[in-house]
């Protein structure tokens, strides 16, 4: 009974909102943030797309799904998991997603949570979430995840 459980979360929860996810990201969204420029010298970092600075609070948002509501953002534990779920949506690989968020290695939030952005690289930003039931967690999040203010 449990595993017949297990199956159902999965396919009715997990895989869903992972497809939702994959399609914002590999489908450009006329309506969504644009393109980010980075610089980073000695922790110091500037966007050109209204993300925050490091040391600065700013709010994540990862788009709408097709109904038109609001998505739940996918945050890597670690910048290694960043990067290969980055692979894996670049891949359209909704099984590999989905086995990462199984083992702890991606974790979902609400959109519009507060977080404190920690770190910075190229393409991706190190926060610290300060809302909901994953407050005091760090993680790893595209820039163009992370903005400035509410949407």
């Amino acid at each position: 009974m449990k595993k017949v459980l297990f199956w159902l979360l999965i396919i009715f929860v997990v895989i869903p909102i992972t497809v939702g996810i994959i399609m914002s990201i590999v489908t450009p969204n006329k309506t969504s943030t644009p393109t980010t420029t980075t610089q980073q010298t000695t922790k110091t970092t500037t966007t050109t797309s209204g993300a925050p600075l490091i040391g600065e609070m700013g709010y994540l948002y990862c788009g709408k799904d097709k109904d038109g509501k609001d998505q739940d953002v996918l945050v890597a534990s670690t910048k290694e998991y960043f990067g290969e779920f980055g692979k894996l949506a670049a891949a359209n690989d909704i099984l590999g997603i989905t086995q990462m968020v199984l083992q702890g290695d991606l974790f979902y939030v609400e959109p519009m949570t507060k977080v404190l952005v920690i770190d910075a690289g190229f393409t991706a930003l190190q926060v610290r979430l300060y809302e909901g039931d994953n407050a005091g967690k760090t993680g790893w999040i595209p820039i163009e995840w992370c903005t400035k203010t509410k949407k």
